[in-house]
């Protein structure tokens, strides 16, 4: 019986010690995580933000996305002869921009189809309001549905890495945040996913193209119409290939 008593008040002891003593405490304790998951959403969304910047503008030893595609895209070149490839860098940001805010609104629900389709209506307006040196058609519905297919996995993306980090007490950079939620093998399969949304957004640009016209040259139309499919689908290869290297930037291949 005293080892049974002393185990009780034992026990007793402990549990009036780990809980919290009264209403206030408890209180104080849910706004400390309320505040803790305010302050990660924050550096998270920095973070993820700087990843993609670097990924576009590139890092020490690594060359970015916008010098990658400018040696395969006439679309790309013209764009950063025009506009300058700080402000063609700011366009491709702003797509990913987007998906980010979208994932950072819905991370404790589900994002509906409508959300999806609000997203693609963006890009797309966005994307038709500054391009130049292209005859892609933006505004046509495949183009949308190409969006919509590859922001579905961005958004997925930035959801499931915020999401799994939110109670961490250091964040660290945006590779120690994908590290703690994919393994080697488990990214690789993502960017797996991830080229299938690619190659749908360039499959939009080509029948877009398979459509233009043009009454005032319907040569050159007809050119387009036969040459331009090609050209996009294999401009989206070239995109592919950048982007599967992103393997080795969050899982170094070691020596």
């Amino acid at each position: 019986m005293g080892g049974l008593a002393l185990a009780l008040v034992t026990s007793g002891c402990y549990l009036l010690e780990c809980r919290p003593r009264n209403q206030g405490e408890l209180q104080t304790h849910v706004m400390k995580e309320v505040d803790l998951a305010e302050k990660n959403k924050k550096v998270l969304y920095a973070s993820a933000e700087q990843y993609c910047r670097d990924y576009y503008t590139g890092v020490e030893g690594r060359e970015g996305y916008v010098d990658f595609m400018a040696k395969h895209s006439s679309e790309v070149r013209s764009n950063i002869a025009s506009k300058g490839k700080e402000e063609v860098i700011e366009k491709y940001m702003m797509v990913q921009q987007q998906c980010l805010d979208l994932a950072m609104s819905k991370l404790d629900s589900e994002i509906a189809e409508e959300d999806f389709d609000k997203l693609g209506d963006n890009l797309v307006k966005y994307m038709a309001d500054n391009a130049e040196g292209t005859k892609i058609d933006y505004l046509h519905p495949c183009v949308k549905e190409g969006y919509i297919d590859f922001a579905k996995i961005r958004v997925g993306f930035f959801k499931k890495v915020v999401s799994a980090n939110m109670k961490e007490g250091k964040i660290g950079d945006f590779n120690n945040v994908v590290r703690r939620v994919y393994t080697k093998k488990e990214f690789a399969e993502f960017l797996k996913q991830e080229a299938v949304g690619r190659k749908a957004l360039y499959e939009g640009f080509a029948e877009s193209l398979e459509n233009f016209r043009d009454p005032t040259n319907p040569a050159r139309a007809m050119a387009i119409r036969f040459f331009g499919p090609g050209v996009a689908r294999k401009t989206g290869k070239k995109s592919q290939e950048f982007n599967d290297s992103e393997g080795e930037r969050f899982f170094p291949i070691k020596d």
